[in-house]
């Protein structure tokens, strides 16, 4: 297990604060070791990154060009507008007792705390506590999401109840020639004060500490009219990678096996590639903006989280995570303690991928009905669609009908989308492969319409090289003679019969089962095949193979038991799904 300290202000400042609260009580444990990320996923990482880094092999002198446009100052400027300050009114008396018996201790305490309120908690005590629910003390850091959404730590806002202490400060900056002290600064700023009805997180299980709130209007003007959301990376594929080195691929056989062999070559001659920069926007210690732009290197990548190298301190927790190009790929969480150290040495930090909170997020839509989660994905999805093409697959509906072979068609099915997606990563890296669940908890009538909703939720309106696929065994109710592949398509949909087509060539090229046909959906009863119809894009259902047919049934156990099996049937779909895209693009 790990350990990690929360950046925020109580917690982090328990070095200072003994009285109030011990360092040692604020460290958390969290199982990040087994969650990394490495083999072949990470080459994958890593192959997207660096293909989109480099135009041509030749110029692969990626991490000794630090050469950037001027406009990423602009750029950056305008993606840090949306990171604020966020301040604490702190009424409890039980706190305030302790952070006077606190200052008693702490000279530096003392100080600081007269800077904020102006008044000695230690020669003044019962002043202090009368004056303390009036000052706004900053706290931690936030960003803008879209509209008056924002996000911050869960550890921050704990719960609902202390929405009603806090509040936002927006142009929390230092400016040139200024003498203003930063307490005169922070007084003057307007302050946005929380929706005390909104507040949403994961579950108090989970590691994922996040949480996502809502702005009141200030004067009857919303907050999205003077400051706009970060653009938010909905993926980390392509837009951020780790570091190399000739031990990671020496340990890792997976790792170069899987690897482009041009960048295997350029590892072994250099004997490393330098990790993407992670640029970190926060309000550190309570001070005006800050920004890290030196030594601020992804190190790792987990299921969840990000660690890396930068500076942080108490109130940077809740910062954004920003790649090169500006778009927010995290959430700035907490210090990465060393566990061989007696003196508990920060040996890194970690942050949580954003492409986790908002599948996390999505995850919650359908349970959650408050409407304003919707309105928050109407927003995201509307303001920063996704730019590269994408495929939707969907798999692992659990058919109850099905009876004793429903587990056998999701781990099946599951499997061949896994080997699609490894065949799809590794041709082209450019295509993001959206995995839809099959939600196999729920009917499965209520699985499809939830897939359905998530698809058209997640689709680009601008983007025409799109398609979804969903993959599903056939049964004819007998032992059945007819035995392999079909595909189904929504007859209205001229897209999709093209797509038919591409995949139809790809199949009658390379199939391990007989390629039966195509059909329309008029074809099947017409409560069936929805998935055709109700999705907004090119759609196909993939039938593979007859669970009463002998031969198919070895094939699909066969897959169930190793997602290999299942690689030459996937790299024919992929051949039809990548010409398919091609084909689609605008000329």
């Amino acid at each position: 297990m790990a350990k990690i300290l929360p950046n925020k202000i109580w917690t982090e400042l328990g070095f200072i604060w003994r009285g109030l609260e011990d360092i040692e009580a604020g460290e958390q444990e969290i199982a990040l070791e087994p969650t990394q990320i490495s083999g072949s996923n990470l080459a994958t990482l890593i192959n997207q990154r660096l293909t989109l880094r480099s135009q041509k092999l030749s110029d692969l002198v990626l991490n000794e060009n630090d050469l950037l446009p001027f406009s990423f100052f602009e750029e950056g400027q305008n993606a840090g507008k949306g990171v604020c300050c966020l301040t604490r009114r702190i009424s409890n008396l039980n706190e305030l007792d302790k952070l006077i018996e606190a200052a008693k201790e702490q000279p530096r305490l003392q100080a600081i705390l007269l800077v904020w309120y102006l008044i000695d908690p230690v020669r003044e005590p019962e002043k202090f506590k009368e004056k303390a629910p009036t000052v706004d003390l900053p706290y931690a850091s936030g960003f803008l999401v879209g509209g008056d959404y924002l996000l911050t730590n869960r550890h921050v806002v704990e719960n609902k109840d202390l929405l009603k202490e806090f509040k936002a400060v927006f142009n929390y900056e230092d400016r040139a020639r200024t003498r203003e002290s930063h307490p005169e600064l922070l007084a003057r700023l307007d302050k946005y004060g929380f929706v005390d009805d909104f507040w949403v997180s994961s579950p108090p299980e989970s590691d994922l500490d996040y949480v996502l709130l809502k702005l009141e209007p200030l004067n009857g003007k919303s907050v999205s009219a003077f400051f706009k959301g970060v653009n938010l990376a909905k993926t980390l594929a392509g837009t951020l990678a780790p570091g190399l080195t000739k031990g990671n691929l020496d340990n890792d056989p997976a790792l170069k096996a899987g690897l482009n062999n041009d960048f295997t070559t350029l590892v072994e001659n250099r004997g490393f590639i330098s990790g993407d920069p992670v640029h970190m926007i926060e309000h550190p210690g309570g001070r005006p903006k800050e920004i890290v732009v030196f030594n601020n290197r992804l190190v790792n990548v987990y299921e969840n989280f990000l660690e890396y190298e930068t500076d942080a301190e108490p109130g940077s927790s809740g910062s954004p995570l920003f790649n090169t190009s500006w778009q927010a790929v995290g959430l700035h969480q907490a210090s990465l303690l060393d566990e061989n150290s007696a003196e508990r040495k920060i040996k890194g930090y970690l942050g949580i991928r954003m492409d986790s909170v908002l599948t996390d997020l999505r995850s919650q839509v359908a349970s959650n009905l408050d409407p304003r989660l919707r309105d928050f994905f109407d927003i995201v999805d509307g303001t920063a669609p996704p730019t590269q093409p994408q495929v939707f697959i969907l798999a692992g509906r659990r058919r109850s009908f099905l009876g004793n072979d429903a587990d056998l068609e999701r781990q099946a099915m599951e499997n061949l989308r896994q080997a699609i997606r490894t065949e799809l990563a590794h041709r082209d890296p450019t295509v993001r492969i959206v995995p839809i669940s099959g939600h196999p908890e729920q009917p499965h009538s209520d699985a499809l319409k939830q897939a359905i909703e998530e698809i058209n939720q997640q689709r680009n309106p601008d983007q025409q090289s799109e398609l979804a696929i969903e993959i599903l065994t056939n049964r004819s109710g007998s032992p059945s003679k007819v035995h392999g592949i079909t595909l189904y398509y929504s007859a209205a949909n001229p897209l999709a019969q093209q797509l038919v087509q591409f995949l139809q060539a790809a199949l009658k090229t390379t199939s391990p089962l007989p390629y039966i046909g195509a059909f329309p959906d008029s074809y099947t009863k017409s409560r069936r095949l929805a998935f055709c119809r109700e999705i907004n894009l090119p759609a196909v259902v993939i039938y593979v193979g007859y669970l009463d047919n002998e031969s198919d049934r070895r094939y699909i156990e066969a897959v169930k038991r190793d997602s290999s099996a299942a690689a030459s049937l996937a790299t024919s779909l992929t051949t039809g799904i990548l010409d398919a895209l091609q084909a689609f693009e605008p000329q």
